[in-house]
């Protein structure tokens, strides 16, 4: 399991090359990894980055919009 800075320095890595950048495909491969219905999978493309942080081991990516869409990834 990584390390706190670990997960920092990813998230830092992450927001500096993916914020602005805009969703084009959003492809599930296992039904078990989704653990929402609302908004749908499809609803995150063409939606902008708007930055990637951390909320302790959790990476959180947010893409803008009204409202805007958090991806959790543990």
């Amino acid at each position: 399991m990584p390390e706190l800075p670990e997960v920092q320095a990813l998230a830092e890595f992450l927001d500096q090359r993916c914020a602005g950048a805009v969703v084009v495909e959003a492809t599930l491969t296992n039904i078990a990894l989704l653990k929402t219905f609302d908004p749908q999978l499809s609803e995150v493309v063409g939606r902008e980055v708007a930055g990637v942080g951390r909320r302790g081991k959790y990476l959180i990516g947010t893409l803008a919009g009204q409202p805007p869409v958090l991806l959790v990834l543990h």
